[in-house]
């Protein structure tokens, strides 16, 4: 007689577990969002870019146009003073920075206020932060000026602007207006606000490096840019430490007024004596700044603390994935394009 089998003795056959085609590590889930959103900022500042290059020229075509056809025959543009120039520079530049990254922020779903929220800094954080960015903006100074001196041993030259200032209080109320006010707000709005924001879940230092390569770039010649470059990763280091954004708000509002205020004390002075007012005063912040990141260091405030590590990707992994992304390597390239064409040019 023939043994049955047991019924118990049954192993049912193994089967093995395949992974979905559909299925991503957290590397690629991380990599896939860090290309997203490097898409949103390439599409952003490629749109300020445009708009900056293109506003400004159409308002003088339209301009001139106008002035043609009511049979002036002066230009608009030898007619147009101090003040004119200035509230028209004002109006654009802060329309080609808001309507631009706000558009394309709704339009990417990116549906909140750049300049909130804002956790509260002890006031000795406050003041010692601004001291010490102030500082530090001065040192960015004086390499950027060294470093400038040296490209232009390869033909680059730094893009040459006249200074705006005249000897009215209404021309130092307009330039405070167009050179700090508005470009410590709109331009913390975009790159700290926007740009930093975005990239802080990708590491907090990998979004300040990265906020501060596009604020150099976005100035657009050899001396400004290695000086916005420093002074945004100073900036973005303030933003990071505090969670709050008017701090740096108020270093680049600080910095850019001290330089209008010079301009403006300059118009009466000879060559030597600005000369020596200036370095005098640069002197002065920089040792203040320095004395006040000592005792940062000392007191291990809320400046000095310790940021997470935010990202599982290395750091050489995420400046792959973020320059091959199409929207933002064109953005950085066409950035340094127009700098180099500006600094041929001059």
């Amino acid at each position: 007689m023939q043994n049955q089998p047991n019924r118990y003795d049954y192993h049912p056959s193994y089967t093995p577990y395949y992974q979905p085609t559909y299925y991503q590590t957290p590397q690629q889930e991380e990599s896939k969002r860090l290309r997203k959103d490097g898409t949103f900022i390439g599409i952003m500042l490629l749109a300020m870019t445009l708009a900056m290059n293109l506003m400004f020229s159409v308002i003088m075509f339209f301009m001139e146009f106008i002035s043609s056809i009511s049979g002036e025959t002066i230009p608009f543009a030898e007619r147009m003073d101090n003040t004119t120039y200035l509230v028209m520079y004002a109006i654009v530049y802060a329309f080609d920075l808001i309507l631009p990254s706000v558009l394309v922020a709704w339009c990417c779903k990116r549906r909140y206020f750049p300049l909130s929220p804002a956790k509260p800094v002890p006031p000795v954080d406050v003041f010692l932060g601004v001291l010490s960015g102030l500082g530090g903006c001065i040192a960015a100074n004086f390499i950027a000026t060294y470093v400038s001196f040296y490209l232009q041993r390869f033909g680059l030259y730094p893009t040459v602007s006249s200074s705006m200032v005249e000897d009215t209080p209404t021309s130092l109320i307009l330039n405070l207006l167009a050179v700090a006010v508005l470009p410590a707000l709109l331009e913390e709005m975009v790159y700290r606000g926007y740009v930093l924001r975005t990239l802080r879940g990708y590491g907090d230092w990998f979004a300040v490096m990265v906020s501060a390569l596009m604020f150099g770039l976005m100035h657009g010649n050899t001396t400004q840019i290695p000086f916005a470059f420093m002074v945004g990763i100073i900036l973005g280091w303030l933003y990071v430490m505090t969670d709050n954004i008017w701090l740096p708000v108020t270093v680049h509002f600080c910095n850019n007024a001290m330089s209008v205020l010079l301009s403006y004390l300059h118009l009466d002075m000879p060559v030597a004596d600005q000369n020596l007012f200036t370095l005098f005063v640069f002197m002065a912040v920089g040792v203040m700044g320095i004395l006040s990141f000592v005792v940062l260091c000392v007191r291990r405030g809320a400046l000095m603390r310790r940021l997470p590590r935010r990202s599982l990707l290395s750091s050489g992994r995420r400046w792959g994935v973020l320059l091959t992304t199409p929207a933002f390597l064109i953005a950085v390239v066409l950035h340094i394009i127009l700098t180099l064409v500006a600094s041929v040019q001059q």
